[in-house]
């Protein structure tokens, strides 16, 4: 029994690409994550035996994996998992281990293009490559700051090393990209931690 009600699932393991689908009964409901950014609250994130994933990085297993936001962070709260074709590894208590951690990655590479702010209304816009060296390269202005914010709330919310994700898509040094996150604290870009940067 699902918060709304039963939920009928049968895992469907035919060829499919990774995909993201909203799952509640409002596909618009969303979820604030941070001052600045939206999540849809609950979301099936797929992963096929078709899809175009590196076989050694990432799981060679059909899956299923229901998240919903809790204490600002997607949890996976039902995973159905499928071997392929009998040639597959079994499915064991390691293996479901090692998936778990490899979903991780998933989450963050596509809630991109869920992901809302003001008020939910508008896409997200997060700075990549010249963009991102670019507000860098001014120093901590607001428009830095409000960026810096976006991604590290959106890697929060997957679970990821938020600070990491800062350093990379930037370009900063670890303490450099922390001392930024701490000052978009205190403009109220960011919230209180609840966990380790």
């Amino acid at each position: 029994m699902g918060e709304d009600g039963p939920v009928e699932w049968a895992p469907n393991l035919a060829p499919r690409e990774v995909g993201v689908l909203p799952w509640s009964p409002d596909p618009g409901e969303l979820t604030q994550v941070g001052p600045l950014v939206w999540l849809p609250r609950r979301m099936v994130l797929i992963h096929g035996p078709d899809s175009k994933l590196d076989p050694v990085e990432y799981p060679i297993y059909a899956f299923d994996a229901h998240l919903e936001i809790a204490n600002r962070q997607y949890q996976i709260r039902r995973l159905d998992v499928g071997r392929v074709d009998d040639s597959d590894p079994p499915i064991t208590s390691e293996s479901l281990r090692v998936l778990v951690r490899q979903i991780r990655p998933f989450i963050i590479g596509t809630v991109n293009r869920f992901a809302r702010q003001s008020g939910g209304e508008f896409p997200v816009y997060i700075p990549r490559g010249e963009d991102a060296l670019r507000l860098a390269h001014q120093g901590p202005t607001k428009e830095a700051l409000k960026a810096i914010s976006t991604v590290y709330s959106m890697a929060e919310a997957a679970g990821e090393r938020p600070t990491r994700h800062v350093t990379e898509n930037f370009g900063l040094t670890r303490p450099t990209a922390g001392r930024w996150v701490m000052k978009a604290r205190e403009a109220g870009f960011l919230w209180p931690s609840e966990g380790p940067d």
